[in-house]
């Protein structure tokens, strides 16, 4: 999912997320474009980590933009914007996804290697290693559960703290050092059977 190449207007150049974000609460639409085209293809995916549905996820994203314009006065204010998305886009997509009885928490049934989308981070760390390698670790990612998947993807590629990544998935911290312990045990294990 690629996001339209428009030039950031010069005004807007070099502003902080918490300018920007009062920008775009105050009206400005190209603030408003700025924010989208920014975290459009981070949004989509963090939100194929947690739900592995491209057209869920895509109107989303979608929707989600809607609202945020809609509601945009009401907004609280934000020094963080990808954070702040992050966290209101979790929260949209499973209930989306509840609403159509997609949700599968840690349930794995069905979803390939094919079906994990790395973030940008990842994608240059894995062009400095090898295909072979990359193949192995696509393959040990797709052994552990969805859950798991978005909590190293949070913690590892979007460099989330642990009390960030359980404000944004609506989980005690204690549950997210147990997950992250649990994924790094079955990515050790996976990667021995790769």
């Amino acid at each position: 999912m690629s996001s339209p190449h428009k030039q950031t207007p010069k005004y807007l150049e070099g502003l902080d997320d918490k300018a920007l974000w009062g920008a775009f609460r105050g009206g400005d639409r190209e603030a408003f474009g700025v924010i989208y085209r920014a975290q459009l293809n981070s949004l989509f995916n963090y939100g194929m980590k947690v739900i592995a549905d491209r057209n869920l996820v895509k109107d989303a994203i979608q929707e989600l933009f809607i609202e945020l314009w809609k509601g945009r006065e009401r907004l609280s204010d934000t020094d963080q914007i990808k954070y702040y998305l992050y966290k209101a886009f979790r929260r949209k997509l499973i209930r989306d996804a509840l609403a159509e009885r997609k949700y599968c928490g840690d349930n794995t049934s069905g979803v390939t290697a094919d079906e994990i989308v790395f973030s940008k981070e990842h994608s240059m760390i894995s062009e400095e290693i090898s295909q072979q390698r990359k193949a192995v670790l696509q393959k040990a990612l797709s052994r552990i559960s969805m859950r798991q998947q978005e909590v190293i993807n949070l913690l590892y590629f979007e460099n989330y703290s642990y009390e960030q990544v359980s404000q944004i998935m609506g989980i005690n911290v204690k549950s997210v050092y147990t997950i992250a312990w649990k994924a790094a045990s079955a990515l050790r294990k996976a990667l021995k059977s790769v």
